[in-house]
């Protein structure tokens, strides 16, 4: 894909913290969602705006929540995120986070340098980024929370395939699509039909990689003329569905002492469905389930930071 190898990495320090006492503390990794940088996140200061740095501090100087370290690890690419996923037209994003910042923030901040002081948190690429980590990396964090991420790609994905293809017609063709998207000034305030194509064909290196095979790099699940669903690549989606996933590494998953699933009642990506399903299907492994729901869409939940880490703190620093 040609993405540059060399990121930032943003990180978070608590009020008291001083590199030359000898307090530890918990770490945090956010994984933000499609689109998106963790900076973003952090340093959002808007009028009306929910600024991290300020409203945690804040929860931290009123004692509601612990002092904490949060990294906020940068899974982007050129179409949008990595899904926070190994992929060979992408590289190893989940290598790169727990192989190398999870050590490197260990080496450089004031940290336990455990797993049971390890938190990791994401928002829909994010958070389905975190579900898959759980899966495959259960060593490195003990503790995992999914908001709003992508499950249940029956209802979640498939539905992206309508307004893709009339884009793509539209455009006539995969690359000249691109090319315009691309070609303008603010690419990213062309409406939601167009940011939907993207998203769409960007999850082809993620889920279906292909390196030798530009401009996407990785295989679609459907016939871009007629929308006829490409059986044996749809496959290959599904098998990153964590709902299909879980069946798999139902063992891991059992090692993560809480899983903390949480969405809006009005996701327009029907992650409330995919939740609630993954919850039974978590709980019927024995893997220890928190989940809430709440009136909101997709986005904008990013203030329910403190929420969520109220709901984890009891599961801190302790052995599973």
């Amino acid at each position: 894909m040609g993405d540059p190898h060399d990121r930032k990495l943003h990180v978070y320090l608590p009020p008291t913290y001083d590199p030359k006492r000898s307090e530890t503390y918990p770490v945090v990794f956010y994984l933000v969602g499609w689109g998106g940088r963790g900076s973003k996140l952090l340093y959002e200061d808007g009028v009306f705006s929910w600024n991290f740095e300020t409203e945690v501090t804040r929860a931290i100087i009123e004692k509601r929540i612990p002092e904490m370290i949060v990294a906020f690890p940068d899974g982007s690419s050129r179409l949008g995120s990595s899904q926070y996923i190994n992929s060979p037209s992408l590289g190893n994003y989940m290598d790169y986070i727990c192989d190398e910042l999870v050590g490197f923030i260990d080496e450089n901040f004031r940290t336990s340098a455990s797993a049971n002081e390890r938190i990791l948190m994401g928002h829909s690429s994010g958070g389905f980024g975190a579900l898959q980590i759980a899966m495959e990396r259960p060593e490195v964090f003990s503790i995992v929370n999914s908001s709003a991420g992508d499950c249940f790609f029956e209802v979640s994905l498939l539905p992206s395939l309508h307004p893709a293809m009339i884009e793509i017609e539209a455009a006539g063709g995969i690359q000249k699509f691109l090319d315009y998207f691309f070609a303008r000034p603010n690419p990213g305030s062309q409406g939601f039909r167009k940011l939907s194509c993207l998203m769409t064909l960007s999850l082809a290196a993620c889920y279906a990689p292909n390196p030798k095979q530009g401009p996407l790099f990785g295989d679609l699940f459907f016939d871009t003329r007629s929308g006829q669903i490409i059986d044996e690549i749809w496959e290959r989606y599904q098998q990153w569905d964590p709902l299909i996933k879980a069946e798999k590494y139902k063992e891991n998953l059992k090692k993560i002492k809480l899983i903390l699933l949480d969405c809006g009642l009005q996701d327009e990506y029907a992650s409330q469905w995919g939740q609630r399903q993954l919850t039974n299907k978590l709980l019927s492994f024995g893997a220890k389930v928190d989940t809430f729901e709440y009136k909101a869409g997709h986005s904008g939940n990013h203030w329910r930071f403190q929420e969520r880490i109220e709901r984890m703190i009891p599961y801190l620093g302790k052995s599973q």
